[in-house]
Order: C-alpha cells, then structure tokens, then sequence
C-alpha cells in the first residue's frame, strides 16, 4: 500500500492519511485547470451536502505529482479565503486507499456513480465510429470499385 504524501514523499509502509482537522476533508478531482489547479468536490461543513471548491498543488510539486482527473485527494482548507483558491493538495490516495470507508463520503460516491454509468455505456460493446476523432483537414474520397472489367 503506498500514499504519495504531497509534502511527505512516497511511502509503502504508510496508511492512507486521515484528516486531522476540521478543515482538511476528502475529496475527488472533478476538473483540472492547468498551472497546478484543480477543481475538487468536497462535502460541506455539516457533511450533509457537496460543494465545489478551486484547490492548487503546491508550485514545489508541480513538475512532480500530476494529479489526474477523478483521483482522490486530501485538501487543506484556508480558514479565511481571500481569493478564488481555497486551499491546498495535501496527499493524493492510491485506488487501493479509496476502498476504505472513511474515503467514501457523499460527494465521492456521487461522481463514482457517474463515472461507472459512463464505463457500463463504453463497455456495452457498440462499435460504431461515430464518437471517433475526423481529420477535417483531408478530403474524403470514396474509392468506386471497378468490378466490370
């Protein structure tokens, strides 16, 4: 079991890490901005609800960690925020960390059902080139086939 400590480094012998405070909290990585910014879906103070917060990645880590879209993450939380960010990436779970039962909060459930509603439809075997990127630069020529001679 390993855990990328954003601030700690990597370590196999470590457990996943539990918040501590009040203002650190799960959450997953729903969109990334780029330049080490991430939008995160958090629960809300009382835990009952979701509410999306605009987190970064300290600039230390930036060439370093990448975070990719959908991981789970632990954040900081600013006390007081004085601009759009609100806090900061402390570590960033391992898939094997997320099946502990602490990780599973409202808001990370919410975005999984989606997710695997989305991998049911990818998986249901429909093979057609519709969602397939098209060059529009080339011409597309349909080739006759001369079968007559």
């Amino acid at each position: 079991m390993i855990v990328c400590h954003v601030l700690f480094g990597c370590s196999a012998h470590q457990q996943h890490p539990v918040p501590t405070t009040p203002l650190q909290r799960y959450g997953r990585v729903t969109n990334v901005r780029g330049g080490g910014l991430y939008d995160i879906l958090i629960t809300d103070e009382a835990g009952t609800g979701t509410q999306m917060v605009l987190i970064q990645l300290p600039k230390k880590f930036h060439k370093v960690i990448w975070v990719k879209l959908g991981a789970f993450v632990l954040v900081e939380l600013l006390e007081e925020v004085a601009t759009k960010i609100h806090g900061d990436i402390l570590s960033v779970l391992r898939p094997e960390h997320v099946l502990d039962p602490p990780v599973l909060t409202p808001a990370t459930v919410e975005v999984d059902q989606d997710s695997t509603e989305d991998e049911a439809e990818y998986e249901s075997g429909s093979d057609n080139d519709d969602d397939l990127f098209v060059n529009r630069n080339r011409m597309h020529v349909e080739e006759e086939s001369d079968d007559d001679e």
